[in-house]
């Protein structure tokens, strides 16, 4: 489910992010930049773990990205969010950083190291309030 830009839905219900530190509505990756070294993180950092420096920028990273590694699961712990079998990836971003999200595809056999992915966002769950819990996930591309 694409996010509206609004942050809310055509029902009129309000989407709120499951982690802001990882996602701000309606889709975008958080993260930062080394402003000494170059190296690009996510989620955002306060210090760079390559060179030390609190020198670094926010950026948003692309939507997209390759699989760098991916592992399917067939139980999900109690109260998760996804429903098992489900698969968890590392995606390369062109900036470099290295997410690791849900994938939406759980059939590993149709996996592949090195594949293109992009970022959707879905409604994971329905908080105390009513309102649509966002998550974001990756696909396929």
């Amino acid at each position: 489910m694409p996010g509206t830009g609004s942050g809310e839905e055509q029902s009129g219900r309000k989407q709120v992010s499951l982690d802001e530190r990882r996602l701000e509505l309606p889709d975008r990756l958080p993260g930062n930049r080394c402003r000494d070294c170059g190296e690009v993180y996510y989620p955002r950092r306060v210090r760079c773990s390559h060179c030390t420096s609190t020198n670094l920028e926010d950026i948003f990273l692309a939507p997209r990205g390759k699989l760098a590694t991916y592992t399917t699961l067939t139980l999900a712990p109690p109260g998760a969010a996804v429903e098992a079998p489900y698969s968890i990836g590392r995606i390369v971003t062109p900036e470099g950083a290295h997410v690791t999200a849900v994938l939406t595809e759980p059939d590993p056999a149709r996996l592949k190291i090195g594949m293109e992915m992009e970022m959707v966002v879905e409604k994971v769950q329905e908080d105390d309030l009513g309102n649509d819990v966002i998550a974001y996930r990756f696909r396929p591309a």
